[in-house]
This record gives C-alpha cells, structure tokens and sequence, in this order.
C-alpha cells in the first residue's frame, strides 16, 4: 500500500539517519571534550606539579639553611660533655622553627643523644626506632640526600597523619664529615592553597590526590579519602611511576576522566608520589548532555510535527491517488457512472475533474457503440430469422408437392392449413413469442413433417403448464428438431423418437431437443463455433452436415440474451444428440 511504503520511507530516510547522527554526533562530541580535557588537565596537572615541587624545596632550602648553620654546626660538633642543654631552644627555635610550614624538628647526635622542638607538642621519633626501621643506614647511603614520606605512608614514625617527614644527614660544612641527623614534620597548608587556586580559577571540582606507587593515599585535597587506597576506588592497578597519562574509569562508581602526572623530585628525595586529579565525567558532559537533550527534544518535536504531516496532510493525497485507482478498476470493470469527488481547487481536483471527463467521454463513446452494435445484432437477428423463413417454406412445399403427385389430397390440405398457422405466426413483428405459441407452432411443424415421413419417427413434448406464460424467442425450437428430422433419421434401421422438455432450472429456462438418431462425429462436433458475422449465401462445412438452422439458433440466442446463455450440443455417433437451450425466465403479457 503506498500510505505505508511512504510511511517507512520517511522512518528509513529521514527518522532513522536524524536518530543515528544524533547518537554518533553525541558520541563524538563527548569523545572529543574527553580528549580535550584530558590535555588540559595534563597542562594543569603539569602547573601543580611544579608548585608542588616548589613546596617541597623551599623546605628543603630551609633545612638546608638551618642545618649549616653556625649554631647548629657548632653544637653537634662539640662532645657530650660540653653540650650546654639550655641552649637547644633557642638554637632550634632561631634556626629550623623559624620556617612556618614545619612543625617540630628532632637532632640526633652520633652518639644517640636526642634534642627535640615542637610548636604542637609533637612527640620526637626515638633513635632506637630509626636503627631499627634500617631509615638511618639509608639516609647514610643518599650522601645528604632527604628521604621523605608521606602521611600514613610510615605511622610507626609519625605522630600524625597530618605531617610530611624529611629526615636526612648532618654533615660538617667543612670537613663534610657525618655529625648527625635531622627528622623534620612539616604541615603543608601550602598544598591546600595550591589546590584551591587551580580549582577555583578553573572552575572545576578537581579532585586531586598525591598517591604513592602501592595506591595509598597519602592526600586528598578535599580531605574526604586520605590514607584509603586508589585501586580499590578504581577497581583495578596501575602503573604510577610511567609517563603521564589521563583515561577514563570508574571512580566509587562514578564515571570519571583519571590524570595522573608523576612528581619528578628525585634530586630532593621525592621520587615515587605521583599526582593524580579526578574529574566526575558528569561535570564535564553535563551542559553538553543538557543541550543534546534539549537538541533532541526538539528534533523528536520536529520528528513528529513531520510525522503528523505525513499522516495528515500528505494522506490527503495518499486517498486521492487510492480513489481514484479504485475507480480507474470500477471504470476498467464496466461501472462507467463512476465519478470522482471535487472538494480542493489544487492539482487533485484537476487531476479529478479530468477522470470524470475522460469517464463521460468513455461512457458516452461506449453507449454509442452499444447502440450501433444493438442496431447490426438486429439488423443480423432479422437476416438469420429471414434465412429460417424460406428454409422451412421450401421443405414443406416439396412435402406437398410429393403428396399431390401421389394424390393424397386430403393430406395436402391438412399440411397447406398448418404451414398457414406457422406462416401466420412468422409474419408477427415481434422477435419473442410465449413458449405456449413456440409449442403449438412446434406441433404443427411435427405433423406437417409425419405426413412427410411417415412412421419414421415420433415424438414427445413435456412443459409444465406454469411456464407456458414465459417467452423465448420465435423458431428457438423448431430448426433443432428440423435438424433432429433431417440429420438424425439418416443412416438408421430402428424408429426414431425426438423429445422436446422443457424446465425451469436456477431460475432459467432449460428446453431440451433429443433424438436416438445416428448422432454428430466428433469432428464435427468440435467444430461447432459461434458466427461474429453474417454472410448471405455462405455456408461452412458444419452448416452442410448439421443444418444452416442450428447454427443460427445458437447465433440468435447469443446475441439475444448475451453472455451466459446460449445452445449446449452433446452428442455421440449411433446414440443418438441431446441439445439443450438455456435463455433467462421472462414473463410475457400474453398468451
């Protein structure tokens, strides 16, 4: 139907590829803001990374700077007995305590001695703890290289897990001899400060941890996970120490964009932390999935203002174009009087406007040529019926001739008064006669041919009284049993018997002519046709060997009653022919 192959044209051609570029543009878009961000989250990443650096060196500088000092020097220098222990405030206050960020400083001697100073009370880490941790022996080995670690990174060695520890060598400034140790707990409110500027002057609710190559969180910016392990978070382990990189995964469920940037500050004894900021995916494709929301709200809006077009507006048409190929069908099956509706003043009422005059035309045509072929079948009825007339006159008239040679008179009159009665019905001017008239004309005709023939044949005539009223049309029934007389008795030693029924059957009439005769061959049985047209004086083969009346009974029945009636012939040789006439049941006025 073609309302429904317009309809999955339009969800092919048009619903399907908006969909499909709205889905792939959508993926691209968002695959592309990924990539995007994800370089610039390593430029940002890069920039804290260097301040972190900077961070950690200005401490570094710090207890570089207090380390060599005079006072410092001097006191590590001297031996147990000359250490003045009321000094060590206030050599430690006025050298390591002078720099903010770090909150208590511890001096070990060669000699075990321990000398502690905190702003809050920070318990110091005993010396024993560090032999026994193996941290001295690898300080020893940096050769005044810091070792640092993180919070929770060594809680045997940190009182809190608030504080970054630098522990490193003391050497003598000049000798660059060991003289003792130093274990420094600094509390970087300057990483706080580092992270807050970059997420506020980008806008972004960067989440930035510093994790060391195990997963452990040794900070969280946000304070939320510090000392929990990022690859539980993540669900999987990954390689901390390689180059930077940024992926996507999943972070406590939550799609994310993961950068991570490792801190290269091997030269200050920090080489295994790495930077790591987590950005939610939402955040970043939240305004974007809004407007492609609202893009494709508005496209299925469009979709289906579309879609009502093509159900309204454009089945307008579809109907037209379906009622006017119904009608070309009713037109193509006879049904000339089929108009088309005009309601519009567009191309369809002109397209509808031209059928109805194509059809009046067409009707118009076919009505005329209807009448000129009703005028040439009567014109044919009339010669058929005219070639009856003379055919049965010049049978009878030899008939009377033979008997008067004979001088049986009295047969003559009885045969010249019939054939006046059957003269007298075929001067009548109408075609139809009621089948009591046929009857009687037939019985007629049967006594003129018994005197002719003798005892040669009987016959026998069946009607049911009720169906005497109905009319057939005039020498219907008397050609065939001429036929019957004529054809049939030839070649035949037994007396033949001729009988005429007729019955009503499905509403129609049914008159039934059969003989016991020699019957028709098959050749010429088969050759039996129905005559287009009339050629005066022509005869066929079949019309010499079955008579020139049945043929033009058939004709006549034919073009008299039209299609579906007509002359059926069946017959076989040496037992006899059975022809049945079958004409529509019409009542006639008369008797």
């Amino acid at each position: 139907m073609i309302q429904s192959k317009v309809l999955l044209g339009f969800i092919i051609f048009i619903v399907i590829p908006i969909i499909a570029i709205g889905i792939v543009g959508s993926a691209l878009f968002q695959s592309v803001l990924q990539e995007k961000y994800s370089e610039q989250s390593q430029l940002v990443n890069a920039s804290v990374a260097r301040n972190i650096a900077t961070v950690f060196k200005d401490a570094t500088a710090s207890s570089d700077q207090s380390m060599f000092s005079s006072r410092v020097q001097e006191f590590l220098n001297q031996a147990p007995g000359e250490r003045d222990m009321t000094e060590v405030p206030a050599i430690l206050n006025q050298t390591f305590l002078m720099y903010g960020p770090l909150d208590s400083v511890t001096l070990y001697t060669l000699d075990g001695e321990t000398y502690s100073r905190s702003k809050s009370d920070n318990s110091p880490v005993p010396m024993q703890k560090l032999r026994e941790t193996g941290i001295l022996d690898e300080i020893t080995k940096r050769n005044g290289i810091s070792l640092w670690f993180g919070p929770y990174e060594r809680p045997e060695l940190s009182s809190s897990e608030r504080y970054f520890t630098q522990i490193r060598v003391v050497n003598d400034l000049n000798r660059q001899e060991r003289i003792g140790y130093v274990c420094l707990q600094y509390q970087f409110n300057e990483l706080e400060n580092v992270f807050r500027f970059y997420s506020s002057k980008l806008n972004m609710p960067n989440h930035f941890l510093l994790v060391n190559p195990d997963g452990l969180i040794v900070y969280d910016n946000q304070s939320q996970i510090s000392g929990g392990n990022l690859y539980d978070r993540i669900g999987q382990k990954l390689d901390l120490n390689q180059d930077v990189m940024s992926r996507k995964l999943s972070f406590d469920g939550t799609a994310s964009i993961l950068s991570v940037q490792p801190l290269e500050m091997r030269d200050l004894g920090i080489g295994h932390l790495s930077l790591v900021s987590i950005m939610p995916l939402s955040y970043l494709t939240g305004e974007i999935v809004s407007i492609i929301r609202t893009v494709g709200i508005i496209m299925a809006a469009i979709l289906i203002s579309a879609l009502i077009y093509n159900l309204v507006y454009l089945k307008r048409y579809i109907l037209f174009i379906i009622k006017l190929m119904n009608a070309m069908k009713q037109v193509e099956l006879g049904d000339l009087s089929i108009r088309m509706s005009l309601d519009t003043q567009d191309e369809t009422g002109a397209l509808a406007r031209s059928f109805n005059r194509l059809a009046g035309k067409v009707e118009e045509l076919i009505g005329e040529v209807k009448q000129e072929q009703t005028r040439k079948n009567k014109a044919e009825l009339m010669l058929l019926q005219a070639q009856i007339k003379p055919h049965f006159i010049m049978n009878t008239l030899e008939s009377i001739n033979a008997l008067n040679l004979r001088g049986e008179t009295e047969k003559v009159s009885q045969m010249v008064y019939r054939l006046g009665e059957n003269l007298h019905i075929s001067f009548q001017e109408q075609e139809e006669i009621t089948l009591v008239k046929e009857i009687g004309y037939l019985k007629n005709y049967f006594e003129i041919q018994k005197v002719r023939f003798g005892h040669r044949f009987d016959y026998e005539i069946s009607m049911p009284p009720e169906l005497g009223r109905f009319l057939v049309l005039k020498f219907t029934l008397q050609p065939l049993v001429e036929n019957s007389i004529q054809h049939g008795l030839e070649h035949i030693t037994h007396k033949a018997k001729i009988r005429v029924r007729v019955r009503e059957y499905q509403g129609n009439l049914q008159l039934w002519v059969e003989d016991n005769g020699c019957g028709i061959s098959n050749d010429i049985l088969g050759s039996f046709y129905y005559r287009k047209s009339i050629h005066i004086g022509t005869m066929s083969e079949v019309d010499n060997k079955t008579g020139l009346g049945v043929m033009n009974v058939a004709d006549r029945l034919r073009m008299h009653y039209g299609n579906g009636f007509g002359m059926f012939i069946c017959s076989e040789p040496g037992s006899g022919t059975v022809i049945q006439c079958l004409i529509p049941k019409r009542e006639g006025g008369y008797r």
